[in-house]
């Protein structure tokens, strides 16, 4: 069976990858026949100088990466007005004319078109990729996401939305664009309730149904010997992120630093009171700069007095999402702002505090799992409240643990069973 995935981003991130190695694992697990796996990234040379799926080549065996599908998403932001509107152009056409089409694309591009042809299944991978907040740019993001699966139906193919977070949407067209795309699919599969209701409220034909992410099926692995080395005494792993505040009501300013000054007095407390050193680990590393981490750890640094920072370990390695969740696993309680750093510690029977930024994947996921209450908005993060709840997560950490992971059995039962249903929408 030919299993192409579409709306992939780039192993820089290590939730993104935890997703595709999550799937893919339990698309292998569950199939009656082989499988073979086509990677259609988000970018025309993923393959470049730098290697956007590194660790996926190897971890997910026989994998072929194929260059985007029209619209190109360009991490650096350097295209022309011009260059945009042609590839929004052939983008509509091709979606018009279906596979005749083939000739406005570029040779590498017809590649990556035979491959959603050939498919048997076509799925667009787990994240938050479905929203807008309603300005062009978003409007043009969503666009892009959706064409890979608008195209994949006008071919055919039974296509599948699978762990995605759905919203908030906001726009009369930006939902009309949305309602298209969900529609006519073979499936679709959502990570959280809050996204069930999502697709209730667009009055989407499909019925959705609620899964897990599929990054709770990865497993732990072996770390770099230096960085096992750096983890001999208790520790808190931490993950920050650079944020610009888009969803404030309040304005923005100021609004990072307070975020680093409540993660920095949070850990200088759990170090003075409870003992235990701080790792700062690098969850995402690209492929913008944005979204690097390396440079929120380097700001978290200013907030952190010299005692502390001194004892804290700030991790640089390039490590694949088993290894962050054996990381994870090591830690009394993770303070995870990227949250796939929770899911990975959670799976690992570490407990969580959630720092929420973006759309209903934190909140929402925390709920299912009964952990709400471990979960706080970067609009409203300050240093005491943040202290409160990662103080309770501690001193309830084996009783928490012995609940998660009791729990993550049946998340594995029902991965399991919502992959079978997704393997059995595949063409015949």
């Amino acid at each position: 069976m030919k299993v192409t995935i579409v709306n992939a981003w780039s192993d820089d991130n290590k939730g993104d990858a935890a997703i595709v190695e999550g799937l893919t694992r339990s698309l292998q697990t569950q199939a009656l026949t082989p499988l073979t796996f086509t990677l259609i990234s988000m970018f025309r040379r993923p393959n470049g100088a730098k290697d956007h799926y590194r660790h996926t080549r190897r971890l997910a065996a026989g994998v072929d990466v194929h260059p985007a599908l029209l619209p190109v998403d360009r991490p650096d932001g350097l295209q022309s007005i011009v260059g945009r509107a042609l590839e929004f152009a052939r983008a509509l056409a091709l979606l018009l004319i279906g596979r005749r089409g083939r000739f406005l694309l570029r040779r590498a591009e017809r590649e990556s078109l035979a491959s959603v042809v050939d498919a048997d299944l076509v799925i667009s991978k787990g994240g938050h990729i479905y929203f807008s907040d309603g300005s062009g740019r978003s409007s043009l993001g969503l666009f892009r996401r959706l064409f890979p699966v608008l195209l994949a139906q006008r071919l055919g193919r039974p296509t599948v939305i699978y762990g995605q977070s759905i919203g908030p949407v906001h726009g009369r067209l930006q939902r009309w664009m949305l309602r298209q795309g969900l529609s006519r699919l073979s499936g679709l599969f959502v990570r959280e309730p809050i996204s069930l209701s999502q697709v209730e409220e667009l009055d989407v034909a499909v019925k959705a149904s609620l899964c897990w992410d599929s990054a709770f099926a990865v497993p732990p692995a072996p770390l770099p010997p230096d960085v096992e080395e750096a983890l001999g005494e208790p520790f808190v792993a931490v993950t920050v992120r650079q944020w610009a505040f888009p969803y404030s009501d309040a304005g923005r300013a100021g609004l990072y630093e307070r975020y680093l000054a409540s993660v920095g007095g949070c850990v200088e407390r759990m170090k003075s009171e409870l003992g235990l050193r701080v790792v700062v680990a690098p969850q995402v590393i690209g492929p913008t700069a944005m979204e690097n981490d390396l440079a929120a750890a380097a700001h978290l640094a200013e907030f952190l007095p010299v005692a502390v920072r001194a004892h804290a370990r700030f991790l640089s390695d390039d490590l694949t999402a088993g290894q962050l969740s054996t990381l994870y696993g090591r830690a009394e309680i993770v303070l995870a702002t990227r949250f796939h750093s929770a899911i990975l510690a959670i799976a690992a029977g570490t407990p969580a505090v959630a720092i929420s930024y973006h759309g209903p994947k934190s909140r929402g996921i925390m709920e299912m799992l009964g952990l709400e209450r471990f979960v706080v908005d970067i609009d409203h993060v300050t240093p005491d409240g943040l202290w409160a709840l990662c103080a309770e997560a501690y001193e309830e950490r084996k009783r928490i643990a012995g609940e998660i992971r009791r729990r993550h059995e049946k998340i594995q039962t029902s991965i399991a069973k919502s992959t079978r249903q997704m393997l059995g929408l595949a063409r015949e």
